[in-house]
């Protein structure tokens, strides 16, 4: 009698491609006759579902790096993805939409629209992605609530602290369900007990959407809350 012949291993499941990865990527910039050179052969990946950090000195290129991931701006050289597809080194114009699905962005400066309440400036990011209004508004309800300004959902921005504008910002960044949300200083206008709560609800927001966060910030202690961190100097990335 034959041995039974044994059962082949179940394949192994491919790992998804990181949320954003840059790869090789330099960034020069003209100074008069001579150039500086901002970034310096950067390479970093950020996983879906998870949190990375970057800290650094002012004018180290951070806001730069995070530019180029978020497809504002080109590399001088090397490449940038958005899951597994490269971006195109030029026509940036035409990642708008797709940017506005794919990708969140939260500000230091929060960029509301002054003319309109909270509710609006949530649901705006949705009427520049092209999505139905009715959805839109009770997306922007729920997120609003997720952050804690269910109450003030016609308020405008003069009428909101710093804080509540950057909460309204961190809703508006997930209005579109983007697979990454992109932080610039988040709480560089905000004092630091007002910062620890804004932290704390960027991570958690993000964490109950699914959403990836790429993390610019000066604060050691808010990039220690992410999965990883990294420093940017001299034009290279490091991890800490």
């Amino acid at each position: 009698m034959n041995p039974p012949v044994p059962a082949e291993p179940p394949p192994v499941p491919a790992e998804p491609p990181p949320v954003l990865r840059a790869e090789g990527v330099h960034k020069t910039f003209p100074s008069g006759p001579d150039t500086i050179e901002v970034l310096r052969g950067v390479d970093c990946a950020l996983r879906p579902g998870a949190s990375l950090s970057v800290r650094g000195p002012s004018g180290g290129g951070k806001t730069t790096l995070l530019n180029i991931l978020a497809g504002l701006e080109t590399p001088s050289s090397g490449t940038a993805y958005w899951g597994g597809e490269a971006l195109p080194a030029r026509g940036l114009s035409s990642l708008a939409r797709r940017r506005a699905r794919y990708i969140g962005m939260v500000f230091q400066a929060y960029y509301l629209v002054p003319e309109l309440n909270a509710l609006e400036n949530t649901v705006l990011a949705a009427r520049i992605a092209g999505r139905s209004p009715r959805e839109a508004e009770a997306r922007a309800r729920e997120l609003l609530d997720l952050v804690g300004m269910g109450g003030r959902l016609r308020s405008h921005p003069a009428q909101l602290s710093g804080g509540e504008r950057q909460r309204v910002a961190v809703a508006r960044a997930l209005m579109n369900r983007p697979a990454a949300i992109l932080a610039d200083e988040p709480t560089g206008n905000l004092d630091e007990r007002t910062g620890e709560t804004i932290m704390d609800v960027l991570l958690n927001a993000a964490r109950e959407a699914g959403a990836s966060l790429l993390l610019v910030t000066h604060n050691r202690e808010f990039a220690a809350m992410t999965n990883e961190s990294f420093r940017l100097e001299d034009g290279h990335l490091r991890p800490l």
